[in-house]
């Protein structure tokens, strides 16, 4: 296993994370029901953790691609930029989730779910962009 394997495997997380915690909550909010809204925080909470493996693996990524000359620097250099953006982005919206999560009860339990709700859609379209950005990387190893 080489360096861009790892990288392969976390780098779904984020994505899928952020997207599924966004539809939980929209089912939840739509329900009513608290415990599929602490599903999707919680779900958004463990979305940004997964971020950090995802981020930390692509050094590797590249240096594996560099060894078979695969590496088209243009692609990588742009898809590095949009990672280390969507790790903060993703942190962030993982903090907030997490926050909202046991300030759900409280009197802005509600503004908090559904700037959590924003963000987790905002984010989502902006993973999907680094991800589409990494497809486009030559995956030959």
């Amino acid at each position: 296993m080489d360096g861009a394997h790892p990288h392969l495997l976390f780098n779904h997380f984020p994505i899928i994370g952020s997207i599924l915690s966004a539809i939980i909550l929209i089912a939840g909010i739509l329900l009513k029901n608290e415990t599929v809204k602490k599903t999707a925080l919680g779900l958004a909470a463990f979305t940004a953790i997964m971020t950090i493996p995802a981020f930390l693996t692509g050094e590797g990524a590249e240096e594996a691609l560099e060894a078979i000359n695969q590496a088209p620097d243009a692609i990588i250099h742009e898809h590095e930029e949009l990672g280390e953006t969507a790790l903060w982005t993703t942190l962030v919206v993982g903090a907030i989730s997490l926050f909202s999560l046991f300030r759900l009860n409280s009197s802005i339990g509600k503004k908090l779910v559904t700037a959590s709700l924003v963000l987790m859609i905002a984010n989502s379209i902006f993973l999907a962009k680094v991800g589409n950005e990494g497809g486009m990387i030559r995956h030959t190893e």
